[in-house]
């Protein structure tokens, strides 16, 4: 909200330029109405938007440092004089719940309210490629407590990126550059024409 406001005078202009981002990185079934993700009858998202938003906020070299390390630190706040420190999703993840990231993940934000319940993004390098990871609705499991709902969708996402990197591989067809066919242009400017 703060951020918002520095930024462009109020919380209102701030969304605006949301909405206008979005739209811009193809989010087609998103619409902000508040600048914290809060729930409001007009704000609304799906796990695809939010793969597209991941996956155009991985290009900023700066968020792309702060989501992939294993902790922050904010040398503007400091309670008690020091830095705060703030642990990764999943530092806390293994720290917490035990439960270790597939090594291709690198990195992953979790999130709750009551109408999205559990949800959790990451981004995994797999062959090359940037994989990015969205589930929500994650319900509460039989075990009740919410870590291990969350540990669940970790191992979901485990599972995904594992399933990538055991069966799928990156296939060349043609390198950059390679001449792959030569057609006879006939009444034209130039007499052949290469691709």
């Amino acid at each position: 909200w703060a951020l918002a406001r520095s930024l462009c005078g109020s919380e209102a202009a701030f969304v605006k330029e949301m909405n206008k981002d979005a739209k811009r990185i193809g989010m087609k079934n998103t619409h902000f109405n508040t600048s914290t993700g809060l729930p409001d009858k007009t704000h609304y998202t799906t796990c695809v938007d939010i793969a597209k938003l991941m996956a155009k906020a991985y290009t900023n070299a700066t968020w792309r440092s702060v989501f992939t390390s294993k902790n922050a630190s904010n040398a503007y706040y400091r309670p008690k004089g020091g830095n705060q420190l703030w642990m990764s999703t999943l530092t806390r993840m293994r720290v917490h719940q035990h439960i270790v990231a597939n090594p291709a993940i690198m990195g992953a934000k979790s999130g709750y309210t009551k109408d999205a319940m559990y949800c959790l993004g990451s981004l995994a390098m797999v062959h090359g490629h940037l994989i990015a990871t969205v589930t929500g609705k994650g319900i509460p499991t039989a075990f009740g407590p919410k870590k291990v709902t969350l540990a669940c969708a970790l191992v979901d996402h485990n599972t995904l990126i594992k399933d990538l990197v055991d069966h799928y591989k990156s296939l060349t067809l043609y390198s950059r550059g390679q001449k792959v066919k030569t057609f006879k242009i006939h009444f034209g400017v130039v007499d052949t024409y290469t691709y």
